[in-house]
C-alpha cells in the first residue's frame, strides 16, 4: 500500500464540504467522512503495540498492519497535514486510543481498540456488567468492551474539556470502527444529557458544560454488540453501518441476549433502517472465522470506506 493510501488527504476537505453539519439527521455524506476520521485512530499507534508484531494482524487496518511491521515512526499529525486538519489530542490506554481533531468549528473524536483489546476469546466472553445513569435508567452491556469504555473515560473528559476553552467548537462528532465502535456506542449514550435536574448520565459537571455548547453526533463502522436488549431505552444511539458480509456485527450472538438496538445503516445506500432478527451465521463458523480471521475479511476499515465512497460515485 503506498504511503499516499494510508489517509487520503485529497478526500478530506471535498467530502467535509459536502456534508450539512448544521443538525444531527443522518447522510451518507457525514458517514463517508466520518470512515475517514475513523481510519485516523489506526494511525495513532502507541510504542508497545509497535513491539508485539504477533498481533498485528488482529488489527482491522491496512495501514496499521503495514506500518507497524515495517517498523517505521509515523506521526499521525504528519499524515494528515496535507489536510490541513489539525490533532488536538491523542489518548492512549492499554485497550483503547482516542484522537480528538478540529476542523471548522467541530471536534471530531475517533476511536480504536489496541492490540490488547483485540482479543477475540475474551470478547466472545459474554458476560454482562450492569450499569445505571443519573436518569435512572438502567441495563446490562457486554463487561470487556464497557470496561475499555471506562478505561479512557475520565482522560478524554479531561482533554475535551481542555479543548473547550481553547476552541469555541459548535459541536462533537464521535467515530469509531470495529471495537472502537463499541466504546464510541457507549461514550455517545452516555453522553445524553438527562430531562431530570439530575445532570447527564456521566454525573459529569464538565461535561455538563461541554453539552450545554455543544451538539453531539455519532458513527459507528462494524462495531460488535455491546448492549442487552432494552438496555438502551431513552439513551442516544449512534448511527451504525455495517457491511454485507462482515461478521463483527453479530457479536456476541442474539441469543446470549445482546441485541443492535436503533436504527442501522448500511454502508452502500442511504438507506435506514431497523435491524430485524439475528444477523449472525452458526456459532462454530463465525468462533473459528474470528480466532483465524478468515471470517473477518470483509471487516477493514478500508473496506467501508471504499464502499461509502463508491456510493457517492468518488
Amino acid at each position: 500500500m503506498p504511503i499516499t493510501d494510508w489517509f487520503p488527504t485529497h478526500r478530506v476537505w471535498k467530502s467535509f464540504r459536502n456534508c450539512d453539519w448544521s443538525n444531527e439527521v443522518y447522510s451518507l455524506e457525514k458517514a463517508s467522512y466520518a470512515s475517514l476520521m475513523s481510519k485516523i485512530a489506526y494511525l495513532s499507534i502507541p510504542e508497545f503495540e509497535r513491539r508485539n508484531l504477533d498481533r498485528v494482524k488482529l488489527v482491522p487496518c491496512e495501514a496499521y498492519q503495514e506500518i507497524v511491521r515495517q517498523g517505521l515512526t509515523v506521526s499521525v499529525s504528519d499524515l494528515t497535514a496535507g489536510a490541513d486538519l489539525p490533532i488536538v489530542f491523542e489518548i492512549s490506554t492499554r485497550q483503547a486510543v482516542a484522537v480528538g481533531l478540529m476542523q471548522d468549528g467541530i471536534l471530531f473524536v475517533t476511536v480504536r481498540g489496541t492490540q490488547k483489546a483485540y482479543d477475540w476469546l475474551t470478547n466472545l466472553d459474554a458476560r454482562k456488567t450492569r450499569f445505571s445513569t443519573a436518569c435512572g435508567t438502567s441495563g446490562a452491556a457486554h463487561q470487556g468492551f464497557f470496561a475499555a469504555t471506562e478505561e479512557i473515560l475520565d482522560r478524554l473528559i479531561e482533554e475535551v474539556s481542555s479543548t473547550l476553552n481553547v476552541y469555541q467548537f459548535k459541536k462533537i462528532v464521535f467515530s469509531g470502527h470495529s471495537l472502537g465502535g463499541a466504546i464510541v456506542m457507549a461514550l455517545s449514550s452516555r453522553c445524553s444529557i438527562c430531562t431530570s435536574s439530575a445532570g447527564n448520565v456521566l454525573g459529569s459537571t464538565l461535561w455538563d458544560e461541554i453539552l450545554n455548547k455543544a451538539r453531539l453526533e455519532s458513527y459507528t463502522f462494524g462495531q460488535p454488540r455491546l448492549f442487552t436488549g432494552g438496555s438502551t431505552r431513552h439513551l442516544t444511539l449512534p448511527n451504525v453501518l455495517v457491511r454485507s458480509g462482515d461478521i463483527v456485527p453479530g457479536v456476541p450472538p442474539e441469543y446470549l441476549g445482546y441485541w443492535m438496538d436503533g436504527y442501522i445503516s448500511t454502508s452502500d445506500s442511504s438507506v435506514v433502517y431497523e435491524l430485524e432478527g439475528d444477523t449472525t451465521v452458526k456459532a462454530i463458523h463465525w468462533i473459528t472465522g474470528l480466532l483465524s480471521r478468515s471470517g473477518v475479511k470483509d471487516h477493514n476499515i478500508e473496506l467501508y470506506m471504499e464502499d461509502l465512497f463508491d456510493a457517492l460515485g468518488e
